[in-house]
């Protein structure tokens, strides 16, 4: 992905004219990092960054200091977006997990387009809102449900998002269990189970679920447990 095609990659940019994207174009700052560098933190909320290439992990630390996975973002994805519009601290953390290159829009660049194109505001905050209920949801899962109920709810999502019952997992192992503050070895062992129990064929990263509607009555009954 080019420097020109940055913006053009942003859904949050989709409903403005080639001027005024192009014009977003030559503003942003293109920085390359390597896999495990920060690129954002509460220390360093510069701007909201563009994802060009590559893949990011959104975190934040834990009270108990454990790094609690919020998403995974690849390319023509947004984080950052509301230091646009706060001078707070943010609370999350963003690293590079493979070689990733990213354009930066600055806050003070940001108020130029701002005056051109007033609209960006509303569709910028309707993607952080988006990600806000989110996190919400991840926290009101980890905090009330077993994790047996948070991975086959997790699958169960997947599925139901794409109407299919034959879903993909967008993390590896470790990301899931961080994802669903648990551990590795206990994710593999409960997603086996369910193999065992009749409710899931698994293949690799691929998850087959046999029988969509039971799997549904499954995952509920483990919430009520």
């Amino acid at each position: 992905m080019d420097r020109h095609s940055c913006a053009y990659s942003v859904p949050i940019f989709s409903h403005l004219s080639n001027q005024s994207i192009s014009k977003i174009d030559g503003i942003l700052t293109r920085l390359e990092f390597e896999r495990g560098e920060t690129i954002f933190s509460p220390l360093k909320p510069i701007g909201m960054f563009i994802v060009a290439r590559g893949k990011v992990k959104e975190y934040q630390i834990s009270a108990s200091g454990k790094e609690q996975l919020l998403r995974i973002i690849g390319s023509g994805g947004v984080v950052g977006e509301h230091t646009l519009f706060s001078d707070e601290a943010p609370e999350t953390y963003v690293n590079a997990i493979t070689k990733t290159s990213i354009c930066l829009l600055r806050k003070e660049d940001f108020k130029n387009i701002l005056l051109e194109n007033p609209t960006i505001s509303f569709e910028l905050l309707t993607e952080y809102n988006k990600k806000l209920k989110e996190t919400e949801k991840q926290t009101l899962t980890i905090a009330t449900e077993n994790v047996n109920s948070r991975i086959a709810s997790f699958i169960l999502d997947i599925a139901l998002s794409k109407n299919e019952n034959i879903i993909e997992l967008p993390f590896a192992l470790k990301e899931l269990a961080s994802f669903l503050a648990t551990t590795p070895e206990t994710v593999s062992r409960k997603l086996k189970d369910l193999e065992l129990g009749g409710y899931i064929i698994r293949s690799g990263s691929k998850i087959k679920i046999i029988d969509l509607e039971e799997f549904s009555e499954y995952t509920s009954k483990l919430k009520n447990d």
